[in-house]
């Protein structure tokens, strides 16, 4: 027990200096937790900020890690079957079809009885959100072959869940149906096995200090991450020049994934941002197989800038920037070149005293240790003129030496060399190249930017009390983020999907997507 007790406190601490310290491994530590892995404590960090409740259907689930893995199994299986059922439609039918999915017994209910006319279909779709309705009742009455192959897939994939759940105690099996409703978790759980394991042995032991540790790490967690967003809308509240930046970005943020037009002046109605309500994609059929990150609840654009414009014309800050808005902008030298203020401000917030633990950490991190070599040497510490100047010019570079790259491939260092005097503020240590004219020219490929899903096509809902299982994005969006950030550090380069296009932002009220089946 004393054995199980220490090994958990070691964890839990571990996991909190993750927290305070994102790049703190300890050397010292020892035995299994000497090889738990830097993204298993910051899974661990992702599942302690879900509410008391589903931290404890994650505990005692761990305890059944082969349960959770026999279920991983079986969802690959139905996912795969879901796909190609639909593999003939166009991807923007597809996309319907995976949306209708996101919302309990719709599908059932419109296959139910045969098939349905307009009038039948309307009644059934009356207790869904209206931004659903519509799309329901085209497909409910025009593909009704299609929908009912998806309710029998539905029907046996939960028999066959059922099979696997037979020979686990009752509260297993609850808890486990629970979390299906929660499919980033039991992504989470089945990709951090180590973790699943240990913290399911650690519960089974001593449950009541288990859940003790965790809550006390949830608090630790929440509050770093509220002290982190407050420190960034301090920043951003007292320079005017960040502000304007910012809203520029935000405007190529937006034309880069598909809007033209964006409206900050018209902030979310009230508790929009508290309770922004969204049904995940189902988990037995997965998401759109084409967004090469986990991808289970989709969510409108806005909530990746983490700002919006009030009535009066005040700048109000919401929410950090999310993993993929941070990720695009540093991936493209024309938009720091443009706005090096954004830059800079990010540079300070992970850098500075209290630095930043969210996973823009990473993404800003290693912007400054890949471009350590051109970066000035004291970049920072250095005055915000001097930083500026350098990212500003750090940005002309890379887009200079790609212009360059692409009619004469040359080594970026090698470019800088020679092109010394147009880049003063940039690193003046010289390396040697080189190169063997006996071989052709190495070009090492580029990094590609993670796709960006189209935008979310339903509103903030109001509960009606009809739908239970949906969930405030604000509870799931922690390990949505985390599962992105993770897919980009260990997955290979991909080609960029198609882009759908964005609504305004913020997105009040818009209709779904008008998709005539054939």
């Amino acid at each position: 027990m004393k054995t199980a007790v220490a090994s958990l406190l070691k964890l839990a601490v571990l996991a909190c200096h993750l927290v305070l310290l994102p790049n703190l491994l300890s050397a010292q530590q020892t035995g299994w937790l000497g090889q738990l892995s830097k993204e298993d404590s910051a899974a661990i960090n992702a599942l302690v900020l879900y509410p008391d409740t589903v931290r404890l259907s994650i505990l005692e689930a761990a305890k059944y890690p082969e349960a959770i893995v026999r279920t991983a199994l079986l969802q690959k299986k139905t996912s795969a079957d879901f796909a190609n059922a639909i593999s003939s439609f166009s991807r923007e039918e597809q996309e319907v079809f995976w949306d209708l999915t996101r919302y309990p017994g719709l599908i059932d209910k419109l296959v139910e009885g045969g098939k349905k006319t307009t009038k039948t279909a309307t009644a059934i779709v009356a207790e869904y959100p209206e931004e659903i309705r519509e799309t329901a009742i085209t497909y409910g009455t025009k593909q009704y072959d299609v929908l009912k192959i998806i309710s029998e897939q539905q029907n046996k994939s939960n028999l066959a869940f059922n099979d696997i759940l037979k020979i686990y105690p009752p509260a297993a099996q609850q808890v486990l149906k629970e979390l299906v409703y929660l499919p980033e978790v039991l992504s989470i759980l089945n990709d951090h096995l180590q973790m699943t394991v240990l913290m399911g042995d650690m519960y089974s032991r001593n449950p009541q200090w288990v859940i003790q540790t965790i809550d006390s790490l949830s608090l630790v967690v929440a509050r770093q991450n509220a002290s982190e967003l407050e420190a960034w809308k301090k920043t951003i509240e007292q320079d005017t020049t960040l502000q304007s930046e910012l809203k520029q970005v935000a405007s190529a943020y937006a034309a880069d994934n598909g809007n033209q037009s964006i409206d900050y002046s018209n902030p979310p109605p009230e508790n929009y941002l508290e309770n922004y309500m969204c049904y995940p994609y189902s988990y037995w059929f997965g998401y759109p197989h084409w967004y090469p990150y986990y991808y289970w609840y989709p969510y409108p654009y806005w909530y990746d800038w983490g700002f919006y414009y009030n009535p009066y014309g005040s700048f109000v800050v919401f929410g950090m920037p999310s993993f993929y808005f941070t990720y695009w902008y540093f991936y493209h030298p024309n938009y720091y070149y443009d706005y090096p203020y954004v830059c800079n401000a990010y540079v300070n917030h992970y850098y500075g005293p209290r630095g930043g633990t969210s996973e823009n950490a990473g993404v800003v991190r290693d912007w400054v240790q890949e471009n350590s070599t051109y970066l000035p040497k004291d970049f920072v510490s250095a005055s915000e003129e001097v930083r500026v100047n350098a990212i500003r010019q750090l940005g002309k570079f890379e887009m200079d030496w790609k212009q360059q790259n692409a009619v004469s491939p040359i080594s970026r260092t090698e470019f800088l060399n020679k092109n010394r005097a147009s880049y003063p503020q940039l690193n003046g240590r010289k390396q040697e190249v080189k190169t063997d004219p006996r071989q052709p020219a190495v070009v090492v490929p580029e990094k590609v930017a993670p796709a960006r899903q189209p935008a979310a096509r339903m509103p903030a809902q109001k509960s009606t009390g009809n739908l239970p299982l949906k969930f405030d994005f604000n509870k799931v969006q922690p390990a949505q983020e985390y599962h992105k950030s993770t897919w980009d550090r260990t997955q290979p380069s991909i080609s960029k999907p198609e882009r759908n296009p964005m609504p305004s932002a913020p997105a009040i009220k818009q209709a779904p997507p008008r998709t005539k089946p054939r």
